[in-house]
């Protein structure tokens, strides 16, 4: 009768031993991706070069992949995100903010009840709207977040941003199936917001590189300048850090100065 007590007992207490090692697992993966981050932050000689951002990234999307069902999954997708659209106002390549919304999406799709799903989808249909030229991909995105976070802490952004998309829902851009403006509108929007960083005119940037870039979020940036947002691992304090790192993206061989080199792959380093 004892052994079959203590039977039961350890089966039904395994599937919560499971868990637990997952999280632990998931928090100490989480923690190192944080460190590495931090310590790019400090490092100016290595943030001058779009390799260094790509590996921490890797590593918070590497939290999700590993641990899908935790709560840090979501936290490291954000932190991903927002990591990389900070990369893309410097390294001015488009494939870095495309990669930034990805994650964003991932977030919502893997947890749409989570705090911060209302923020992550913020931010992608802010980038639909403001960078890709897709209005109704924005609307849909907000009204979707709008419907499953009715109290979240964006309903207000969410509803702004509604707001100020066009009446005309049938709006077509590009090839007519208005899922996506011309690549010399993307590109156009990017100098543009480049020009509002910097304080520089469109095409006035070092970088001959400068055009293929988005380089910051309109309505995410504050009266002083700095980006707001959500810090993944606080649930509901302002995001820190997110502002644009040190101008140009230099090559590690000429100790990062001046013109935009190339980074391991060979990838030019300015985009």
């Amino acid at each position: 009768m004892l052994r079959r007590a203590l039977l039961t007992a350890c089966l039904l207490l395994a599937p919560v031993s499971a868990v637990a090692k997952t999280t632990r697992e998931a928090d100490l993966a989480f923690r190192d991706a944080k460190s590495s981050h931090g310590a790019l932050k400090k490092d100016t000689a290595r943030r001058k070069f779009r390799h260094h951002w790509l590996n921490v990234a890797d590593k918070y999307e590497g939290v999700a992949r590993g641990h899908p069902k935790t709560d840090r999954a979501p936290e490291a997708l954000f932190a991903a995100a927002q990591m990389l659209e900070e990369l893309s106002r410097i390294s001015r390549n488009q494939e870095d903010l495309l990669r930034a919304a990805s994650d964003y999406r991932r977030v919502v799709e893997l947890a749409p009840r989570h705090g911060l799903a209302d923020d992550a989808a913020l931010e992608v249909a802010r980038i639909q709207a403001d960078l890709l030229g897709r209005p109704e991909d924005a609307r849909r995105t907000a009204e979707r977040a709008l419907k499953q976070l009715p109290s979240g802490d964006k309903t207000r952004e969410l509803r702004a941003l509604l707001a100020a998309l066009p009446a005309d829902k049938r709006r077509k851009t590009g090839g007519g199936d208005g899922k996506g403006a011309p690549r010399e509108a993307l590109l156009a929007a990017m100098a543009r917001m480049g020009a509002q960083e910097t304080g520089q005119t469109p095409g006035s940037a070092v970088s001959p590189a400068s055009t293929r870039a988005p380089t910051g979020e309109p309505r995410a940036v504050d009266a002083g300048g700095a980006v707001s947002g959500r810090d993944p691992s606080a649930h509901g304090a302002a995001s820190a850090g997110r502002g644009a790192p040190a101008a140009g993206m230099g090559s590690e061989r000429n100790g990062g100065a001046g013109a935009p080199g190339k980074d391991k792959g060979g990838t030019e380093a300015g985009g």
